[in-house]
């Protein structure tokens, strides 16, 4: 099927309830949220399920209908569905057109519709474009997209969705908490791949490790799963006792449990049986692994790994040193090991601008590792994620492009993947896609404060002000103290004029250029301009390399446009200047999350000098 612009003669679209065009003529589909462009085969995915809306159209129909001829995996057809709910979603603005589209476990998918629905008035000239709008007006004219609060609105499907808890440490000299939370978070990752499954974050899971007080219901709630897997591991000699349970939690009932006694060579045969257990009990299917998932590594340079993966999540002092000699020694035990080398790089790029050394050095040292990452388990999303990181830097930005798709397709709900979808929606100016990715990145990592403060920040950029206070609030129940999430809620009082409580807020900050910053703006919304400018005055004192970017805000705030332009030239300069490496030189200019400088991104100069970054696209 070809896909091209209609005739002049053709409509072009048509317009659904609640705002809602799609053409598949042009394959686009638009609505509040903006305009998505689908790819041919996920169009034609979504035609083959219109023509039979309200019917299950299984695998095997799917794969004759639109990859006629074509040896296909289940895995390009999960995909396919995927990327449909998520432009349906962008482009209405709105989660709930998710549930447009159903699976059905070991059967397939259904587009929903309602027989009794009347259907829109006009329609497109081709046979098709008119089924497919036809099923889609049906489902809309209900409402129970829309509006959720009808009492005859069907209910949407209940996405079984699942939290795996840290397992606890129970060796006798309690010295495996490392080997135990690598244990869990392997696990997490295989159930990741579940496609029906929604698995939380790694962050917010793990967030509930030091809360024993907390039962299983209780965290289910905050995390809102359905479910919870949480276990233990006790280590002694060779020998390895894992104990496993999956738990109800609307009540507490336990409806797995196993323990595996067991060497260490099996451990990640232990860690498969667990997914593909917890799969069958919840009547799920488990994506089947490639030839890379089905090797086995050597137990000591599986153990070392998870000792470097530990240390690489916790950041403090000297862990990222420590976490890349615990890679290294990883490789010299078992050198094909892949998702060692991916886990490596990762250190790697970020010693190379966090330490001494420099990026230059670092990034070749980094290459290496991408490279025997890629080599060993091309399907690794991370290899791929750190492989366009690394090209990105480089400047060879048509790889790091490919890359960056490939790693998308691998695994769209990744959590490299979605930090990278976000940062990069918001450069390239799309705050519709952004503000749907961090909407997603929460649902999966709930409890995650800076996933939160993120989320605050975007829905301020979009207009949505109230929900920004709420996530924000959270945020800081999540995190209190973080000075982070004090800067946006300032930003956010000053932009709504309530400048006497801005002055709050800069109370609670340490000494410092933000500190006098806030009081420079605050105190002139206020009138008082001598204090203000005796706060701009100690503010310039400080050594603060974004000294140029905070004078650019506060005449921004005043309305003072073209010095606010002065003075984001030069610190345009200042970062070109200090950039090491072709991927930093181009960047724009580090202003995208500042919400003072929103009164001008109106003027023509703006884009002159904060353009949107393309290189991804």
């Amino acid at each position: 099927m070809k896909f091209g612009r209609a005739a002049p003669d053709t409509a072009p679209g048509l317009l659904l309830p609640g705002a809602l065009s799609i053409d598949p003529v042009t394959g686009e589909v638009t609505g509040p949220g903006g305009r998505e462009q689908l790819d041919p085969k996920v169009m034609q995915v979504l035609m083959a399920l219109a023509r039979r809306a309200g019917e299950v159209v299984s695998h095997e129909e799917l794969f004759a209908e639109v990859w006629s001829g074509a040896v296909v995996t289940d895995d390009v057809l999960r995909r396919c569905i995927y990327q449909l709910r998520e432009h349906l979603v962008r482009a209405g603005g709105d989660r709930r057109y998710r549930a447009l589209l159903e699976t059905l476990p070991k059967r397939g998918y259904r587009l929903r519709r309602a027989a009794d629905a009347p259907r829109p008035a006009g329609a497109l000239r081709r046979s098709a474009a008119i089924a497919l709008a036809a099923a889609l007006a049906a489902a809309l004219a209900l409402g129970w997209i829309i509006d959720s609060r009808r009492p005859d609105a069907p209910a949407p499907a209940v996405q079984p969705s699942i939290a795996v808890l840290p397992f606890a440490d129970l060796s006798d000299a309690q010295d495996q908490q490392y080997f135990a939370e690598g244990l869990s978070e392997e696990i997490l990752n295989l159930l990741a791949q579940i496609p029906d499954l929604r698995v939380i974050a790694r962050t917010s899971s793990f967030a509930f490790r030091d809360q024993p007080e907390l039962g299983v219901a209780a965290i289910a709630r905050q995390l809102d799963v359905s479910h919870v897997l949480e276990g233990s591991v006790r280590k002694s000699g060779d020998r390895v006792r894992i104990t496993a349970q999956l738990v109800d939690a609307s009540d507490s009932r336990h409806l797995w449990s196993e323990t595996y006694d067991r060497e260490p060579r099996d451990l990640l045969a232990v860690q498969e049986d667990i997914a593909s257990a917890i799969a069958r009990t919840l009547e799920i299917r488990l994506v089947a692994g490639g030839e890379a998932a089905e090797r086995r590594v050597d137990p000591g340079a599986y153990e070392h790994y998870l000792h470097g993966l530990y240390l690489r999540n916790r950041r403090g002092p000297g862990d990222l040193a420590a976490a890349e000699r615990s890679f290294r020694v990883a490789l010299e035990i078992d050198a094909d090991y892949a998702p060692a080398w991916a886990a490596l790089a990762s250190v790697l790029m970020m010693r190379a601008f966090r330490e001494s050394d420099g990026p230059t050095e670092g990034l070749e040292r980094m290459r290496e590792a991408v490279s025997r990452a890629l080599a060993l388990d091309p399907l690794l999303p991370e290899a791929q994620v750190r492989a366009a990181q690394y090209h990105f830097q480089t400047g060879d930005f048509e790889r790091a492009r490919e890359h960056w798709r490939r790693a998308r397709e691998l695994d769209p709900d990744h959590p490299l993947v979605l930090g990278m979808q976000g940062g990069l929606a918001i450069r390239r100016g799309d705050i519709g896609t952004a503000l749907a990715v961090k909407r997603r990145i929460v649902m999966l990592d709930p409890v995650n404060a800076t996933a939160r403060n993120n989320l605050a920040w975007t829905l301020v950029r979009a207009g949505f002000d109230e929900e920004a206070e709420r996530q924000l609030a959270r945020a800081k129940e999540l995190s209190p103290g973080n000075p982070t999430f004090d800067r946006i809620e300032a930003e956010l009082m000053i932009l709504q004029g309530r400048f006497d409580e801005a002055l709050g807020v800069a109370d609670r900050l340490a000494p410092g250029a933000l500190r006098e910053q806030i009081l420079a703006i605050a105190t002139y919304g206020l009138g008082q301009t001598a204090a203000a400018e005796a706060a701009v005055e100690r503010m310039r004192r400080f050594d603060d390399f974004e000294l140029p970017r905070r004078i650019a805000e506060i005449h921004a705030v005043r309305g003072e446009v073209d010095q606010a332009f002065e003075w984001l030239v030069a610190a345009r300069d200042a970062e070109l200047a200090a950039a090491a490496t072709p991927g930093e030189r181009s960047r724009p200019l580090n202003v995208i999350d500042s919400l003072l400088l929103r009164a001008l991104h109106d003027d023509p100069r703006w884009t002159e000098i904060v353009p949107p970054q393309e290189i991804f696209l």
